[in-house]
């Protein structure tokens, strides 16, 4: 594998990481019902777990 080549794949790597991490962002930037509506797991993990907090007490 050439220098270039090696570089050309860390580049890669780096604006996918990039695009993941914006995608991420905008997601999480959304409401939470909406998080729901497109099957974002985290909003129903973040759900789950303030129902049961608020269970407990």
């Amino acid at each position: 594998m050439s220098i270039f080549q090696a570089l050309a794949n860390l580049t890669s790597d780096y604006r996918a990481r990039r695009r993941r991490y914006y995608n991420y962002v905008t997601l999480r930037s959304l409401p939470v019902e909406i998080q729901k509506d497109i099957g974002w797991m985290e909003a129903l993990e973040r759900v789950e777990q303030d129902a049961h907090s608020r269970n407990e007490y």
